[in-house]
């Protein structure tokens, strides 16, 4: 899932992708096999709340992915509170339901002081968006386990000024889900960097989570029918499939 910038408020859906654009757009790319058991939810809120969610069919409880595009710093306190509330109330939902991952740019520093991964120290002091950010994983209990990550911490550097760095990208699940957990990674060497002619900004966050999920594989059959000998087992085969023996059977096996 990823968060880019867009000015056209649209709701796409496609095969394997689901799309919703404003402001900030956000997406979620699902891989082809879970296609056919990925849905998005249509019972939640969004209000004006730039977020997205997918529930997977994860066993024995669906797995939801959301991404969201939080509010600037710049916004007005009363649109930020109401995001940050809006997230909440989808959380407090869907954690009933399955589990639950929550990512994207918030546009939000919460507190961190630590060692990256190179021995340089990080020190991010709260900002205001952070101290709403920090009572919606309270009031979730939720954590941003991204945080965790053992190859980077910093998710955004200004690529004008690299000294220009700040933890505003998460991912974020509920504090019993984190022994599922087998690897987080923040890419600050840039290898999954989304590219194209305007480079972000932000490093890709990777997680590796235990789950398990049951995928049906759709079966085709096709027909050469362009010569005699194709358009005969194709009509064969269609009497076969609307034989009133093949009926009869299929009642009697039912009435036994």
């Amino acid at each position: 899932c990823h968060t880019k910038q867009r000015s056209h408020g649209v709701h796409e859906k496609g095969q394997n992708a689901y799309l919703k654009e404003g402001a900030g757009g956000i997406a979620c790319i699902i891989n082809n096999t879970l296609k056919n058991i990925t849905t998005v939810p249509q019972y939640l809120d969004e209000d004006e709340t730039e977020v997205l969610w997918v529930e997977v069919g994860t066993k024995p409880k669906p797995t939801f992915v959301g991404v969201v595009y939080g509010k600037q710093e710049s916004a007005p306190v009363e649109e930020v509170e109401r995001q940050f509330q809006t997230l909440t109330t989808h959380i407090h939902i869907l954690k009933q339901k399955g589990k639950v991952i929550l990512t994207g740019d918030l546009n939000a520093k919460i507190n961190i002081q630590s060692q990256n991964y190179n021995n340089t120290a990080v020190n991010q002091k709260t900002s205001r968006n952070g101290k709403m950010l920090e009572k919606m994983l309270e009031d979730t209990k939720t954590i941003a386990i991204s945080t965790h990550s053992k190859t980077g911490l910093w998710t955004r550097v200004n690529t004008k000024n690299p000294e220009e760095k700040s933890i505003i990208d998460y991912i974020i699940i509920p504090e019993e889900d984190a022994n599922l957990v087998t690897n987080i990674e923040v890419d600050e060497s840039e290898t999954y960097r989304i590219t194209g002619e305007n480079k972000s900004d932000h490093n890709t966050i990777l997680l590796t989570t235990k789950t398990t999920s049951h995928t049906t594989e759709e079966k085709k059959t096709s027909w050469k029918v362009d010569n005699k000998e194709g358009w005969n087992k194709f009509n064969l085969r269609l009497e076969e499939e609307n034989s009133p023996k093949k009926y009869w059977d299929m009642n009697n096996s039912r009435n036994k």
